[in-house]
């Protein structure tokens, strides 16, 4: 009785170990998960940052654009009354 006692004993003390090995290898598996999860979260954070950097970027580009085609069309006008004065002269 002793003797099956103790092989239980043992059996159990097995199974637990094998548990407690499963529990220690999904503790460093989650904890490797969350690393990854943190670094992408970075990443993310920062693709964001430059999102917002070239709206930025997009936005001030577009109003030069605006400003260039605007002072094109008064020299174009300009340009034009001109060569009316000019034609008229002759």
């Amino acid at each position: 009785m002793q003797h099956s006692q103790e092989e239980q004993y043992h059996k159990a003390k097995e199974k637990q170990d094998e548990i407690d090995l499963r529990i220690v290898n999904l503790r460093n598996e989650i904890n490797s998960i969350r690393s990854e999860l943190g670094k992408w979260h970075q990443k993310a954070s920062e693709f964001h940052t430059q999102k917002e950097q070239n709206n930025k970027n997009l936005a001030i580009f577009d109003e030069r654009k605006k400003s260039l085609e605007d002072k094109k069309r008064d020299v174009q006008q300009q340009l034009t009354i001109l060569e009316e004065e000019s034609k008229a002269r002759k």
